[in-house]
């Protein structure tokens, strides 16, 4: 049996992680410098413009702490 694994699942996978309670989210923003700040959502292929172009991420996950917000853009390839 072959499997074939897409960009797709793999954003879809981290988005699933990042929302349950197994601990995933706490490991993650630990390991990209925001120890203490806790998971507060997570999207799927975000799009804005910014200074006039079209940006897309594959996941923003966004992180808080008291009422400071951080958005984490997240590319997986």
């Amino acid at each position: 049996m072959k499997f074939h694994f897409t960009e797709r699942d793999l954003d879809l996978i981290l988005l699933e992680e990042l929302h349950s309670d197994s601990g995933y989210s706490e490991w993650f923003s630990h390991k990209i410098g925001l120890g203490g700040w806790t998971f507060e959502s997570a999207r799927h292929s975000i799009a804005a413009e910014a200074n006039g172009r079209w940006r897309e991420t594959d996941v923003l996950a966004m992180f808080v702490k008291g009422r400071e917000r951080h958005a984490v853009l997240i590319e997986t390839k």
